[in-house]
């Protein structure tokens, strides 16, 4: 769970730097959705699949 835990301050903090940068270029959008999806949930197996979408766009 540490791991995941790591990786969601990690985006975070990179969505962060990336916002400030865009800033000062002179805006436009960005966006981070991460989270997971149960595959599997049975007695014997619990399956996820984890994702991650980055979204980029100008304001022209």
């Amino acid at each position: 769970n540490e791991k995941y835990l790591e990786e969601g301050k990690s985006l975070y903090e990179g969505f962060n730097a990336d916002m400030e940068e865009l800033k000062k270029n002179g805006g436009g959008h960005l966006g981070i959705d991460s989270g997971y999806e149960v595959k599997t949930d049975t007695d014997r197996i619990l399956s996820i699949g984890r994702y991650t979408v980055n979204t980029v766009a100008s304001s022209s």
